[in-house]
């Protein structure tokens, strides 16, 4: 499902994308959904103010909520308005300078109150000739806040890894699905901005490193963020995600709707194997699942202070 609407202030169209994006991640995180394992959300706003939401759902019950999306409501309290900003601070690094916040509640719910165009309906949208103005935000482009980096790297016990290398294919799909859910989490409680995931299988281990951005200025509780990650990993694990993702790729056909299946060549490029339908039915079990949560840990690093989280689980 792709959707778009325009507004002539660019920033203000890409704080409502912020919030809007939001919305719809909170309606399908409380119904038990969850990225990756159920759906993909991109929001992007274009110089020109347009604001383009692409939905992509990979299971029935996602499929159904997303028929709703256009007509959620978003929160312009100004606390969620904060914390929006603090992501676009944290992802564009420049001062903005608003018109305080009764103006731009006022002209977010405009903005909302726009009705959605589903790209199905629409032929074109020329915005060579767009009418674009400042306010009511803006970004000061002669002010720049360079963001903190924030570094969380989930890994794979390395000895467990060189026993069970043919795990590695299902212990890169578990990793995949906390971190998608991580960067979700981090980005919803403290405005973080995710820039950067990369998957790595070398000598020295499997890991997932998730970069973050931190707005300048803002104060980080590498305690809070433990919490983040951990509550992240039992929420995960108290609402069946796990069971459901073993599931699923218990019943993966690369013939049948091969878009839900795991990449085969990006699989084959971290794990150096290429896993059949038969070979996931094999190796998608409870047991290699529990086995491999249990050798799973992660570590953040910020401003130089690195906290190990399996140390934490044990307190």
């Amino acid at each position: 499902m792709i959707i778009v609407k325009q507004h002539t202030s660019v920033q203000l169209a890409h704080l409502y994308e912020h919030l809007f994006c939001s919305r719809v991640n909170k309606l399908l995180y409380q119904r038990g959904l969850f990225p990756y394992l159920d759906y993909s959300l991109i929001g992007r706003t274009y110089h020109q103010g347009v604001v383009f939401i692409d939905l992509l759902s990979y299971t029935p019950k996602a499929d159904k909520l997303s028929r709703q999306i256009d007509g959620l409501d978003i929160n312009t309290s100004e606390k969620s308005i904060t914390l929006a900003m603090s992501q676009m601070l944290a992802e564009d690094e420049y001062v903005f300078e608003s018109s305080g916040y009764d103006t731009l509640k006022k002209e977010l719910e405009g903005l909302h109150a726009q009705v959605w165009q589903n790209l199905d309906d629409v032929d074109f949208i020329d915005v060579r000739n767009a009418r674009i103005r400042t306010g009511p935000l803006r970004l000061v482009k002669e002010k720049v806040l360079i963001a903190r980096k924030l570094t969380i790297d989930i890994g794979f016990n390395a000895t467990y890894a060189k026993e069970c290398p043919e795990l590695m294919p299902l212990v890169r799909q578990i990793i995949l699905l906390i971190s998608a859910n991580l960067r979700l989490g981090l980005a919803e409680r403290f405005g973080y901005y995710s820039v950067a995931s990369k998957y790595k299988n070398t000598i020295k281990g499997v890991r997932m490193r998730n970069i973050f951005h931190v707005a300048s200025g803002q104060a980080v509780d590498l305690n809070q963020v433990v919490d983040a990650y951990l509550d992240e990993a039992t929420y995960l694990q108290k609402k069946g995600a796990f069971k459901r993702l073993l599931g699923g790729l218990q019943k993966v056909s690369y013939t049948n709707h091969p878009y839900l299946a795991p990449n085969s060549e990006l699989n084959f490029k971290d794990t150096h194997y290429f896993v059949g339908s038969e070979g996931w039915k094999i190796i998608a079990t409870k047991e290699n699942c529990d086995a491999i949560l249990r050798n799973i840990s992660a570590s953040i690093l910020f401003d130089g202070k690195k906290v190990l989280l399996e140390k934490q689980r044990k307190k």
